[in-house]
């Protein structure tokens, strides 16, 4: 994570990537909401205290 002016950058793996396309394929949500809710939730987990992979976090809120 990079922060540049309020700009803040992730880097995704691609790994994630394809999985959040899966998702996407099978949920009919578009991948740039499912990549913004699964950035969203990895922020809440790391504030909570817990250091994480990406790859292992992809846990989607398919309510929002």
């Amino acid at each position: 994570m990079i922060e540049q002016d309020k700009i803040v950058t992730f880097k995704i793996s691609s790994k994630t990537f394809k999985k959040l396309k899966e998702i996407s394929k099978t949920s009919k949500i578009n991948v740039s909401k499912l990549i913004r809710v699964f950035i969203e939730n990895y922020i809440k987990e790391l504030e909570s205290g817990k250091t994480l992979e990406l790859v292992e976090t992809i846990k989607i809120d398919m309510k929002k």
